[in-house]
């Protein structure tokens, strides 16, 4: 069975300035396409990218907690105030925008082969669509290279740097392991 959302245009087209970008280079780049493609209606049903974005998502805060967790001056003091400022830095509507924008992944909206909604003059719904490409785009990272792909595609995004300091000083796996078992 064909996917007709990828009939009209190569996924090595769409996904090869991305790659350059991400420094991942997809071995499987149906996810990758299909990341990207979803610009082409946001208003329909069931688009394949909406699953992609919410593994993007939910693993980009998998990764950033356990960065903010094991900084090295992390002694669990830091306010939820601090963890919602860099959440909202790193994975806010605007920050995810602006790194598509940095992907070039803006360029799908302003092809008409990808994107039919022809009047852009709706900026939320143009921020919208690109922060749900890159979550989408990095779900498809994580299901592309697994864990530690995905780790190093966060770090070369810079997503362990913040102004409150460096995040991802030691992440080591996916497996964490503490030197002291936890009181219960």
């Amino acid at each position: 069975m064909t996917d007709p959302m990828l009939d009209s245009v190569s996924p090595d087209d769409i996904t090869e300035t991305a790659q350059q970008k991400l420094g991942y280079t997809f071995m499987n780049k149906a996810n990758a396409f299909r990341a990207i493609k979803h610009a082409k209606n946001p208003f329909g049903p069931g688009f394949v990218n909406d699953s992609l974005a919410v593994i993007g998502s939910v693993k980009m805060a998998n990764v950033l907690c356990n960065w903010w967790s094991l900084r090295p001056d992390f002694y669990g003091q830091e306010s939820a105030a601090e963890w919602t400022m860099v959440t909202h830095d790193k994975l806010g509507l605007t920050a995810l925008a602006n790194l598509a924008r940095s992907l070039s992944l803006d360029s799908c909206l302003r092809n008409p082969k990808m994107f039919t909604f022809a009047d852009l003059r709706f900026p939320l719904m143009v921020e919208k669509t690109l922060a749900n490409m890159t979550k989408a785009i990095m779900g498809a990272v994580f299901l592309d290279g697994a864990e530690e792909a995905f780790v190093g595609v966060m770090k070369k995004l810079q997503f362990d740097q913040h102004e409150s300091g460096y995040l991802g000083a030691l992440y080591p796996t996916s497996v964490i392991k503490t030197e002291e078992p936890y009181i219960t």
